[in-house]
């Protein structure tokens, strides 16, 4: 349950910002050419470009149902998230966005 109320969340968030924000660079909307992956980002590139892979999280191999991908990248002060979830329904969310810093 926790896991269908995080991706509502974040498929909202996905929603929201494309807007209001930059826009990450090309390559987080550019899947690899030389990797075949469902994700539409291609960390190779983004490496490439000085970006770095701070957080990630997946779902376990053994979840027949369902899959989930999360990174974090950075670079200076900037912070993107990307995140690919499919399950039976197919692909939910495959998609990248910027971050914005919270005032403390």
């Amino acid at each position: 349950m926790r896991v269908a109320a995080f991706n509502v969340m974040l498929a909202g968030t996905f929603g929201l910002a494309t807007g209001a924000q930059a826009q990450p660079s090309p390559s987080f909307h550019a899947a690899c050419a030389d990797e075949p992956t469902l994700a539409s980002w291609c960390p190779a590139q983004l490496s490439r470009e000085g970006w770095s892979l701070k957080y990630k999280t997946e779902s376990p191999p053994d979840l027949m149902d369902a899959h989930w991908r999360y990174e974090v990248w950075i670079r200076e002060q900037l912070a993107v998230v990307c995140a690919l979830v499919d399950g039976r329904g197919g692909v939910r969310v495959n998609a990248c966005t910027e971050l914005s810093e919270v005032d403390r």
